[in-house]
């Protein structure tokens, strides 16, 4: 019996990886015409601003994870 899910919830980081899951967790959503929630982890003491608690759609989400590969890059320097 084929089984087609309502939504389709990913665990989503800035890495390569993290972008290959959620381009792959995209798809399946399309395809099944399912909501896509996406969950992230964020350390204690890390403030993000409110914009990105919640994002909608392709753009919006590459953002994210620019604003996040920049927050790593000043912790770093």
């Amino acid at each position: 019996m084929p089984s087609n899910p309502k939504t389709v919830t990913v665990f989503l980081d800035a890495s390569p990886s993290g972008e290959r899951r959620a381009a792959h967790a995209a798809a399946l959503a399309r395809r099944w015409g399912a909501h896509l929630v996406g969950v992230r982890v964020v350390f204690a003491g890390v403030t993000l601003p409110p914009a990105a608690s919640y994002v909608r759609g392709a753009k919006a989400i590459q953002g994210v994870f620019e604003y996040e590969r920049q927050l790593d890059a000043d912790a770093e320097a």
